[in-house]
């Protein structure tokens, strides 16, 4: 069949030139000025040794060339493919009299809505904490951090939280270089989506190398809107199943051992069932030694933030046997896989990682290598929900146990790690304790309160299940942009 002295083909191709057909699976492309397109001869055959032209993909493929991606939102208006749901590949088939590229059939959910973007707001504020926290990175006194909040054209919004802190000392992120990723390549390729679910927002944010925590931000704000457009809360929308989840309360370095001694003691008087201490050369074996002392029964945790040298695993594994340590966090830096394998050899203790997990292979990789017997998830870091739960299954599948961590976030944040928390791939205590552990004033509302047994409810209203205090926000708010479509 000639294609081009088709009068339907000719209908098509009249609507823009841009337009690619795949023809067949092999490496016949055709397109209404061939000319243009690098790499490609007379008649429409594809030089294939050209680099250029290698980037059209067969339809057995993902398409990513970004030549296509005008042609495919073309293609999304005549009734064509689509970039923005998942995708299956199916011969070329005529639609409505019209003869179709290579279709591709979305797989929707029951319960899924079609969003359309009203308009995205970046927030920026900063809390005082309740009192100073210090790890191996430093101190912080008050907590700056990004929100986003996007509104749909049914009015139902949704709200995220940006995990980076002010200063790029536990990532390479920081609330500078979030707030421009945000505003300069995210949001504009936001707008951009038909159909702008999660998925489709972090399949077209891969594109962009790094800035996991911007990312996740916005993929936040997706999913919590895309759970009330349903009426369901989060928890239930992402699959879980805990109506309560277990936390534990993490203390920073104090000014002495006494004063932490006491501090452990108030926060076991409150409820919590589980303690954290934070580590560092010259602040591990002592204060361990003495919580230990003074409560012989409690489970303790601790977390080093990569603060030790690589050879350091003898001396760590001494104190931790010793004193009853339950886990010992991320104590080497966070590319020392193998020195974290050596510590987990033959220990009584759980070795965990946190900054080494960023993604699905770095994951792979300290699994092979044994360098874990837990798993930190931590939202921000890994860049979104879908990203964390997909990390914990893979670690359940290795037997390697999982929990829910946090980066002193506000109600929002906390909102969606609680979410997090209830779906079944983690089964510890996890980081996320009430909202008076660190602010003393919250941005959102009910806040959340300790409760039997050091667990903490799952909200079951629509979305994250708690609403953002207007006044509070412009009371702690320090900078504030609009964006629309």
């Amino acid at each position: 069949m000639n294609v081009e002295r088709s009068p339907t083909a000719r209908k098509f191709l009249g609507r823009g030139s841009e337009f690619v057909f795949f023809l067949n699976c092999g490496r016949t492309v055709r397109r209404a000025m061939a000319s243009q397109v690098p790499g490609l001869r007379e008649g429409g055959e594809s030089d294939c040794s050209d680099p250029r032209a290698r980037g059209i993909r067969t339809p057995d493929l993902a398409v990513k060339s970004r030549l296509l991606y005008r042609a495919e939102l073309r293609a999304q208006r005549w009734g064509g493919p689509t970039r923005t749901r998942e995708i299956k590949p199916r011969g070329r088939a005529l639609s409505r009299g019209r003869l179709l590229s290579p279709t591709y059939v979305a797989e929707r959910s029951p319960n899924s809505v079609t969003m359309r973007l009203a308009s995205l707001r970046l927030d920026e504020a900063e809390l005082p904490l309740v009192e100073p926290f210090e790890t191996s990175f430093g101190v912080e006194r008050n907590r700056r951090f990004l929100l986003v909040r996007v509104e749909t054209k049914d009015g139902e919004e949704g709200w995220g939280e940006c995990g980076a802190a002010a200063d790029p000392l536990y990532s390479s992120e920081s609330v500078a270089t979030a707030r421009w990723m945000i505003a300069e390549r995210l949001v504009p390729l936001l707008f951009r989506l038909e159909d702008p679910t999660p998925e489709s927002f972090l399949r077209e944010a891969a594109r962009f190398r790094g800035h996991p925590m911007a990312k996740a931000a916005i993929e936040l704000a997706l999913q919590d809107a895309s759970a009330r457009s349903t009426g369901r809360s989060l928890s239930e929308a992402i699959g879980g199943r805990r109506r309560r989840v277990r936390v534990g309360v993490s203390v920073g370095i104090q000014t002495s051992i006494p004063r932490l001694v006491d501090r452990v003691g108030r926060y076991l008087e409150a409820g919590y069932g589980r303690i954290k201490l934070k580590v560092r050369p010259g602040w591990d074996a002592a204060p361990v030694a003495a919580v230990r002392h003074a409560y012989p029964d409690v489970e303790l945790w601790v977390d080093a933030n990569q603060a030790y040298p690589t050879r350091s695993a003898v001396q760590i594994r001494a104190w931790a046997q010793k004193y009853g340590v339950a886990q010992v966090e991320q104590p080497f830096a966070e590319r020392a896989i193998r020195a974290h394998a050596e510590l987990a050899r033959d220990a009584r203790f759980r070795v965990c990682l946190d900054e080494s997990i960023v993604d699905a292979s770095s994951l792979e990789d300290a699994l092979d290598a044994r360098a874990l017997t837990s798993l930190n998830v931590k939202v921000a870091r890994v860049g979104g929900l879908a990203v964390g739960r997909s990390l914990a299954r893979t670690a359940a599948r290795a037997k390697v146990p999982s929990w829910v961590g946090g980066i002193l976030e506000s109600g929002v944040g906390r909102a969606h790690n609680v979410a997090l928390a209830s779906t079944p791939p983690f089964v510890l205590s996890s980081d996320l304790s009430a909202s008076d552990r660190y602010y003393r004033e919250e941005l959102t509302d009910p806040p959340f309160v300790l409760g039997p047994g050091s667990t903490l409810e799952v909200p079951r209203g629509p979305g994250i299940g708690v609403e953002v205090v207007e006044r509070n926000l412009r009371k702690h708010r320090r900078a504030s942009r609009t964006f629309r479509p």
